[in-house]
């Protein structure tokens, strides 16, 4: 009986050495995904910031063509 109690208990720690890896793994694996978020809000910031940009380069752009587009119809000076 004691021989079959010894075998369970080193199974039983074999088993919670197993879980203690996954735990850790499963903490190494959300770690990346923290540090993944962390970069996808990085690029996103930074995807917003280019548009923001663009849409101030569009903007005077935007007035030229109309102004050529009035101009071009006779308007501009009126």
């Amino acid at each position: 009986m004691s021989n079959e109690l010894r075998v369970r208990s080193y199974e039983l720690g074999v088993m919670s050495n197993e879980l203690r890896v996954m735990s850790n793994e499963l903490g190494v694996m959300s770690y990346e995904l923290g540090v993944m978020s962390n970069e996808l809000r990085v690029r996103s910031n930074e995807l917003r910031v280019t548009s923001y940009e663009l849409g101030v380069i569009s903007n005077p752009v935007e007035y030229l063509l109309y102004s050529w587009g009035r101009w071009g119809d006779g308007e501009m000076g009126r």
